[in-house]
C-alpha cells in the first residue's frame, strides 16, 4: 500500500493500481516522444527515478505527480484511475 498526500486529499493506492500508474506514465511519455532523461530533467530528478516510476518500483512525490499531470495534460484522475 502506498500513501500519497496532496490535491486536497489523501490517496491510498493498493497493489495493482500502482502498476496502472506506471504504465500510464510510460505510455504518456512515449506518446509525447520524451525520453526518461528529458522528463527527469524537467522534474529535477535522475533518469533512474523515472525508470523506477515506470517499473512500479517507486511512486512519485505529490509535487512531481502534479507536474507530470501538467506536462502530459492529464488529470489526477486520469493518471490514477483504473
Amino acid at each position: 500500500m502506498f500513501f500519497v498526500r496532496g490535491f486536497g486529499c489523501a490517496l491510498f493506492i493498493y497493489g495493482g493500481n500502482i502498476y496502472g500508474v506506471s504504465e500510464k506514465l510510460k505510455t504518456a511519455r512515449k506518446a509525447n516522444k520524451i525520453t526518461q532523461q528529458q522528463l527527469a530533467d524537467e522534474l529535477g530528478l535522475s533518469r533512474s527515478a523515472i525508470a523506477k516510476y515506470e517499473t512500479s518500483d517507486a511512486l512519485p512525490k505529490t509535487k512531481n505527480i502534479k507536474r507530470i499531470c501538467e506536462i502530459f495534460n492529464l488529470t489526477f484522475d486520469e493518471l490514477f484511475s483504473d
